[in-house]
């Protein structure tokens, strides 16, 4: 028996499934043509198209995105290793490169790497993707360059369609099955390259189940690790922080002796403090109302007994874990996930709708019209010639004809007459002079036979 949600799934996608057939033809047709303004649309169509296909892919399969937040280095790629239980570093471990990672469930491993021309490629060995995002990092590079020597802010729309978009893992990751999840490794904040970045949040916007937060400890306290925190507030309703701790860390004892750091000791203590005296005010507030949960966890410990399957316990993770997958089994994941697509929706419908309504939109109705103005002309103008193909002409141009044989054969034989009277006066004159029998033929005769042609053919019209 289908239950509701799958019921709505189904609705859903085939309402908004139909939006994507104008969008790819648009773009086709906006592709083929140079002007400037056309450019900029095209842009602006192919993001639509891609945010579009998306949305409908996470709702038909009931996806529920979880979003992996944090700076560089921060233990992003760690995290995902020990959620999905499975090795995915080497895929996600693209520093400062704007693209998203998906981590999915799969029963054997495939790499799908998507550009923003939406060309996709599949690679099943792990090395020849390596390979293949090394290049990848040399030719982003490259483009970023030239476009900032000619004084323009690099977009890979307009200046490289060939940059990667996405990276599609799938992995057998035994703990993504139950929960359905997809996880998400975004592109390290604060990077230098953050063209794509607002594009990418912009995408999930309304439509992923929760975002992950990660931190490392020892930059817990500092101001700038949460200057984007805000925007993460703003977009997702459900966030947990992990506070990566590194628990083999170790202090010098005031006998000079090494002692186990505050960190392995007592890792709630750390959390304690960063609560009490560095937590941003909209952090502490939503921490406060349950939307933000913070978890102190040895990323490496955890994703190094997660690989191995060994069964020790990981402390922090597993109570993260058990949080995060109670959460997206829940009722209160459920409303949101509906909620989140018919806002999602509708949000990328009113983009449609601006871009319908656009300047560059406005001229192309106006140049269709003038189009199709001049082609219902030239439509009238050659259903005229095809009527007038189907008429008999014979009996109108029979007498006229006859007239116009006559007319030519007077014109022929009068100034015919006169020609030969010239060119025989010519002859004698021709005699008596010294002229060769070129001057004749050339100076005199000629002259007088295209002036007969030119009035014969004057008789004619």
């Amino acid at each position: 028996m289908r239950t509701q949600l799958s019921q709505y799934c189904e609705h859903f996608v085939t309402t908004v499934r139909p939006l994507l057939e104008p969008l790819t033809k648009a773009t086709q047709t906006l592709a083929a043509d140079a002007d400037t303004a056309a450019t900029e649309v095209l842009a602006e169509l192919r993001d639509l198209h891609t945010q579009v296909d998306s949305l409908i892919t996470k709702v038909a399969e009931q996806r529920a995105y979880v979003l992996i937040f944090g700076p560089l280095k921060s233990g992003k790629s760690t995290l995902m290793n020990a959620i999905s239980a499975s090795y995915v570093s080497e895929v996600s471990a693209l520093p400062a490169y704007p693209c998203l990672v998906f981590v999915s469930h799969g029963e054997t491993p495939e790499f799908i790497v998507t550009d923003y021309n939406r060309k996709q490629r599949n690679y099943t060995d792990i090395s020849t993707l390596s390979q293949r995002l090394d290049v990848a990092h040399h030719e982003l590079a490259k483009h970023i360059r030239e476009a900032e020597d000619s004084g323009e802010l690099f977009d890979p729309q307009r200046h490289f369609l060939g940059a990667i978009r996405r990276i599609d893992v799938k992995v057998p990751a035994k703990n993504l099955v139950t929960s359905g999840a997809v996880l998400v490794d975004t592109p390290g904040l604060y990077t230098r390259m953050r063209f794509g970045y607002d594009r990418m949040t912009r995408e999930f916007r309304n439509a992923a189940a929760t975002a992950i937060f990660v931190v490392k400890s020892d930059t817990l306290f500092l101001e700038q690790v949460f200057t984007e925190f805000d925007q993460l507030l703003e977009l997702f309703s459900r966030i947990f922080l992990v506070v990566n701790m590194d628990t083999t860390k170790r202090d010098v004892g005031p006998d000079g002796k090494l002692v186990p750091s505050l960190e392995q000791r007592s890792p709630d203590r750390i959390i304690e403090a960063f609560e009490d005296l560095a937590m941003p005010t909209p952090l502490r507030d939503a921490a406060g109302s349950g939307r933000v949960q913070i978890f102190p966890i040895d990323l490496m410990n955890a994703a190094s007994n997660a690989l191995q399957g060994n069964g020790v316990a990981s402390p922090g993770f597993d109570e993260f874990q058990d949080t995060l997958q109670t959460y997206l089994g829940s009722t209160e994941y459920l409303v949101a996930f509906l909620k989140d697509s018919m806002q999602r929706a509708q949000h990328l419908l009113d983009e449609c709708q601006g871009l319908s309504e656009s300047d560059f939109t406005s001229k192309l109705q106006g140049d269709i019209h003038n189009l199709d103005s001049q082609r219902e002309a030239y439509e009238d103008e050659l259903q005229q010639v095809s009527d007038c193909c189907k008429l008999d002409w014979a009996p109108a141009f029979g007498d006229f004809g006859k007239e116009l044989a006559e007319h030519l054969e007077r014109a022929s034989r009068d100034t015919g007459a006169r020609v030969a009277r010239d060119m025989s006066a010519a002859i004698e004159t021709w005699i008596l002079s010294s002229h060769s029998l070129d001057w004749l033929l050339s100076t005199v005769w000629q002259p007088l036979i295209n002036e007969y042609f030119e009035a014969v053919r004057d008789a004619a019209t």
